[in-house]
């Protein structure tokens, strides 16, 4: 497979016109993490493909993230998907974002005023969705729950352990109960 390039120019200029309007927040919750994103309308565009150079900036923090991304069915998601994505974001706090519209060869518009919006968690109704699933990514999400069998099965060894000594216990008059303390520190202790 090979390319050959020219010269010729077939994309047409940007309409200038071209507007982005905040539509909303959305936060869907999946099996590994949740899906987060601010979501802009775009209009007034022409059918030639565009692609975002989107600044997102934490108030708080000024901490900047910069990436291309596309719209998706005239809209622009900020944000991310349940495993990854360009940005993310705090439970709490308020962030602002710009873009700079371009077509495929290059030529931009000129770049948005900066538009400032909450946090798509902060009205998330499942504040254990976003501290269990979003804070800790799906290999560890399934690590952890991988060590929580292992530490059940564990304890349900070591007790029915017990309870076989308890039995066995029960049966024998001669055995005190300080032994039978004694045995089950031998077995409990490392």
């Amino acid at each position: 497979m090979y390319w050959k390039t020219t010269n010729k120019k077939t994309i047409k200029n940007l309409n200038s016109n071209l507007n982005i309007e905040l539509a909303k927040t959305e936060v869907i919750h999946y099996g590994c993490g949740p899906s987060a994103n601010t979501i802009f309308d775009v209009k007034n565009k022409f059918e030639s493909e565009i692609w975002y150079k989107t600044e997102v900036v934490a108030i708080n923090t000024n901490k900047k993230n910069i990436y291309y991304i596309k719209e998706w069915n005239g809209k622009l998601n900020v944000g991310h998907g349940m495993c990854s994505g360009a940005f993310t974001f705090n439970r709490k706090g308020k962030y602002k974002v710009r873009f700079t519209p371009m077509n495929t060869d290059g030529k931009s518009l000129k770049t948005t005023d900066w538009k400032i919006f909450e946090s798509p968690f902060a009205n998330d109704k499942s504040p254990i969705g976003f501290y269990i699933l979003w804070l800790t990514p799906c290999i560890i999400h399934c690590w952890l729950s991988a060590l929580l069998a292992k530490v059940l099965a564990d304890f349900l060894s070591v007790f029915y352990l017990l309870t076989l000594v308890l039995k066995h216990a029960t049966k024998s008059d001669t055995i005190k109960l300080g032994s039978i303390k004694k045995t089950l520190l031998i077995l409990i202790t490392p």
